[in-house]
């Protein structure tokens, strides 16, 4: 049996005409926030710029952070240009969750040498 809980949030508001008055009930779900990372390693060129969309009930607070450094702080789209390779995490906050996700940066074309 699988059971699913909801957060929402009722708000009442009055509607008044001269005939008649309405009380409207309006039910907001309230949705974590979730970033769709495109993987868990992205094979990039240096340069790029890619952004990472947050989905969510408002507002989501996004950040990209990079060897415990915030690289970028901001409400809902966080955009970054990569300039470095390595190990990144992107945190999105909202009153109704925390989401973090971890991919890693390789750049292509990058040659290894043998020993």
């Amino acid at each position: 049996m699988i059971y699913l809980t909801f957060l929402f949030e009722t708000i009442y508001s009055v509607y008044k005409s001269p005939r008649s008055t309405q009380l409207i009930k309006t039910v907001v779900l309230l949705v974590p926030p979730n970033v769709t990372l495109p993987g868990e390693v992205l094979r990039l060129l240096p340069g790029y710029k890619m952004a990472f969309p947050a989905k969510g009930t408002p507002p989501i607070y996004t950040a990209l952070i990079r060897s415990s450094t915030v690289l970028v702080n901001t409400t809902d789209t966080a955009s970054i240009i990569f300039y470095e390779e390595g190990n990144y995490t992107c945190v999105a906050t909202s009153d109704y969750g925390i989401y973090e996700g971890k991919f890693s940066v390789i750049f292509n074309g990058k040659t290894t040498r043998l020993k």
